[in-house]
């Protein structure tokens, strides 16, 4: 991974990448064995996300067949390990030789990375080395291609143990950016919180509560050596309940809350820095509501950056000439440029799930440049495969190329992913 200082907006070197895959494909049984591996689900050829599980003491293998070329590497994640249960996670060649293996203890999630010298077919085996559940592992696969890290929409702000769990066991030891999405904005008997996407309210400093656990389980886990910076975030979709009231004041207030809600937050370990950010959706709330948040996180306290991960949902036809186009719910360029770069304290990760995400942030940059203003990406989001959209390395490629064939070449050293669908355990 490539990496720059965090307190410079500038552009990096480049990289690329290639795709392929389905998103959440259950194992096919029986593949107990190397050569039970070769009907599909079971074979991957580039990107997978894979679900498994092992429900009885007579079932302990699940194989998996991946093609991979010489010269490249594989990186292969095994996590959401049910509680009670220890499973393990090899690499063989062709041959059925071992290649590589990871065997922490207990529930722990597992990570092999490797580099591959010669073309063929390898196979990934996971082992039930004790335990068994109804719960599914979920068995990540990345060959070829650009490495990602992994985000997480909180659906249980109000358990230490499963804040703890999704920090040690689901994400991955790859530097870079990782967001925690906690949901809407809300205020409850005068008090700022947040509603998370399982429906939970939380104060902010239950908020505060639920990132330390997630910081404690990342650096308890052994396997994770790689240092991450963690983004702090919300939405500005108001929910149906508890919703704040429509004016500036309140959305600059709940911003000012979440500031210093973050700024109380320690980081430790391979956990070096903490920010905020803002899934801001056009569709989801007015601009001038929006960028009152954004105002009250900005202008409060000590600095902390602060990172849109929305989507742009403006328009993919190039409308860079406009002097200040207008796009769905009375949003203009304007108003995405103040969110994302404007700002003294925004940078964005912009939301790529299809070609049309690549247009619209593209032509948003192309805009930015010709009337005299800047904007730098400092990666992506891609929500790997979700709904049918692109997967991981689909989303950045149709980024980077898009800006390229623009002439805005952009490195994107931050790339993660995040989805919805997560196991509801512990």
């Amino acid at each position: 991974m490539l990496s720059i200082s965090l307190y410079a907006k500038v552009p990096g070197s480049v990289v690329n990448a290639t795709t392929n895959g389905d998103y959440y494909d259950e194992e096919k049984e029986n593949n107990d064995s190397i050569s039970a591996a070769n009907s599909t689900p079971n074979i991957i050829t580039s990107e997978r996300v894979m679900i498994g599980r092992f429900t009885s003491t007579s079932d302990n293998y699940d194989y998996y067949k991946v093609y991979i070329s010489s010269n490249n590497s594989i990186y292969i994640q095994l996590s959401g390990i049910p509680g009670g249960c220890d499973y393990d996670l090899y690499l063989y060649d062709q041959n059925g030789s071992l290649i590589s293996s990871s065997l922490n203890s207990a529930d722990v999630g597992e990570w092999i990375e490797t580099s591959i010298n010669t073309s063929g077919y390898y196979y990934i085996c996971v082992k039930r080395y004790s335990g068994y559940s109804n719960f599914y592992y979920r068995l990540y696969t990345e060959v070829n291609g650009v490495k990602f890290n992994q985000s997480f929409y909180i659906k249980n702000v109000n358990s230490d143990n499963w804040m703890y769990w999704l920090g040690r066991d689901h994400t991955n030891s790859v530097s870079g950016l990782v967001f925690l999405s906690f949901g809407a904005a809300v205020k409850i008997n005068n008090d700022y919180g947040i509603r998370d996407l399982g429906g939970n309210y939380a104060n902010m400093s239950r908020v505060k509560t639920a990132v330390e656990k997630f910081i404690q389980g990342y650096n308890d886990n052994p396997k994770h050596t790689a240092d991450i910076r963690l983004i702090v975030a919300i939405n500005n979709r108001p929910p149906q309940n508890y919703k704040l009231p429509d004016n500036n004041d309140e959305y600059f207030k709940h911003g000012a809350y979440f500031k210093n809600m973050i700024n109380s937050i320690s980081p430790s370990g391979h956990v070096k820095e903490i920010n905020g950010g803002i899934d801001a959706e056009l569709d989801w709330n007015t601009p001038t509501l929006t960028k009152a948040w954004v105002d009250g996180f900005s202008k409060t306290g000590n600095f902390k950056w602060l990172y849109n991960f929305g989507d742009h949902a403006g328009r993919t036809d190039d409308f860079s000439g406009e002097t200040d186009p207008s796009f769905n719910n009375n949003w203009r360029a304007s108003d995405v440029y103040y969110i994302s770069y404007g700002n003294t304290a925004s940078l964005c990760t912009p939301e790529i799930y299809s070609q049309g995400c690549a247009q619209e942030w593209v032509y948003q940059k192309k805009w930015s440049l010709l009337h005299g203003y800047g904007q730098y990406y400092e990666g992506l989001l891609s929500t790997n495969g979700f709904d049918g959209y692109y997967r991981n390395q689909e989303s950045y490629s149709a980024f980077y190329n898009f800006l390229q064939q623009q002439g805005y070449g952009e490195a994107l050293e931050n790339r993660t992913w995040i989805a919805l669908t997560w196991p509801a355990q512990p």
